[in-house]
């Protein structure tokens, strides 16, 4: 039987938000200056950056709800986030922050773009840089009666780019009329590949494939989309290309009565890979049921899937490894796989980012009872915790302040391996792009 990681904090107990703001001295605020009179931290590694935004956490307010779901890192180390953001209807949204989380006002003036590419609005999943810096944003779009894959593109300045489809935006329909885009990736030669879930008529893992202007790359499977089914309610969440070409994608598959973790490898043309488990799709199970939220690939070529499971009695944070060839990685904790339970309740992880040194993060949120906060659980490269992360660990951060929700949704770590972290953050009655940075 998989065993599970339980985490018990050095401190005796669960963080509180107030214990939480004086630890880490998050101030939870809009700012782009330090705060020289925040507390001294607590732990050497896992402690916010309080040279970044206000007290090394920034929120910014679009409009009544915008949430932050992905993040990038420019070349010139600025900061994309992308998300949503609206009242009645959502829109595609963006926000450009420099180096020490202000709003970078040379991007469309105030650091924050929004574009309304249906008639019913849209909402942002994924965002990637291509090399002449311009901005891929993608996700879903909804013109009656459902959504459409969506995506869109942006010039350096934030302006739309007119030479991307039309008017710097795509939606097409891969199934009955209800699909959305959950991840991207660049190609070496500048393609978008992009993959999320289409119903068709059952949820399908889909895939399409973009040439540099937008338009579908007939030399991927004929006509530029790939559908996968293999269980039934399947989606993708996450995606890497391979040095070799290759395309990884990863997810989940309902079979068997639960939902398990699932990871596809394609071929570049778009077939199924069976060099990849002899058929080119790995599903693996993981308690009463296991829910694949996004995935790294490290540079040996071995595959981390990251999400949460459910034990029986709540969610835990939840790692998988594969080998190249599919094969569950025995060298992480033995079988492959790492479960963490952080607190009984309803947690949730939604993403990972990889150190340069091998270990690996996991992020999402914790249930507080009332609230959810921040939550972050670094492991070692073996999947053994790593304990000199915040309190044995596990990193709880309260970036909305008092009993209010914040999550994260996304992260990377920077080349000098500070700590980025994107989400949203609650204030009274709005909701808010969230980023924090971390020491590492």
């Amino acid at each position: 039987m998989k065993k599970t990681l339980k985490l018990k904090l050095g401190l005796g107990i669960i963080l509180t938000a107030a214990l939480i703001a004086g630890y880490y001295g998050c101030g939870g605020s809009s700012g782009g200056g330090s705060d020289s009179g925040s507390s001294a931290p607590l732990f050497s590694t896992g402690v916010l950056d309080a040279s970044f935004g206000n007290a090394g956490v920034v929120t910014t307010t679009i409009e009544t709800d915008c949430r932050a779901y992905a993040i990038a890192r420019q070349s010139d180390g600025k900061i994309v986030l992308a998300g949503y953001a609206g009242g009645l209807y959502y829109n595609f949204a963006l926000a450009r922050y420099n180096t020490d989380g202000s709003l970078d006002t040379t991007f469309d003036t105030d650091g924050v773009v929004t574009a309304t590419t249906a008639t019913y609005g849209g909402i942002a999943k994924a965002v990637a840089i291509q090399t002449d810096g311009k901005i891929v944003v993608a996700g879903n779009s909804e013109e009656a009666p459902g959504t459409n894959f969506t995506l869109v593109r942006y010039n350096t300045n934030g302006s739309l780019d007119a030479d991307f489809g039309t008017g710097g935006v795509i939606t097409h329909t891969i199934g009955n009329g209800n699909e959305e885009i959950r991840a991207i990736a660049i190609q070496t030669d500048g393609k978008i590949v992009a993959v999320g879930w289409a119903n068709n008529p059952i949820d399908c893992m889909a895939m399409a494939r973009y040439n540099t202007n937008g338009t579908l790359d007939t030399g991927f499977d004929s006509d530029g989309i790939v559908t996968t089914t293999f269980g039934a309610n399947d989606s993708f969440f996450g995606i890497a290309i391979q040095s070799d070409g290759k395309i990884v994608a990863s997810g989940q598959s309902y079979g068997g009565g639960k939902f398990n973790f699932a990871a596809v490898r394609y071929n570049t043309d778009g077939s199924l890979d069976n060099t990849f488990d002899s058929d080119g799709v790995v599903t693996t199970t993981i308690g009463t049921n296991a829910l694949g939220k996004a995935m790294a690939l490290q540079p040996d070529g071995k595959i981390v899937v990251a999400g949460y499971s459910n034990n029986g009695v709540a969610f835990d944070f939840t790692a998988v490894r594969y080998n190249t060839d599919g094969s569950l990685d025995t060298a992480f904790d033995s079988d492959g796989v790492v479960t963490t339970t952080i607190i009984s309740g309803t947690n949730g992880c939604y993403a990972p980012a990889l150190q340069s040194d091998g270990k690996i993060i996991l992020l999402g949120d914790i249930d507080m009872g009332s609230y959810y906060d921040f939550a972050l659980i670094r492991y070692n490269a073996n999947g053994s915790l790593d304990t000199g992360f915040g309190d044995n660990g596990l990193v709880i951060t309260n970036a909305a302040v008092g009993s209010n929700n914040s999550a994260a949704y996304a992260a990377l770590v920077q080349p000098d391996n500070r700590i980025l972290v994107a989400g949203y953050a609650q204030k009274g009655t709005k909701y808010n792009f969230a980023l924090a940075r971390y020491w590492r």
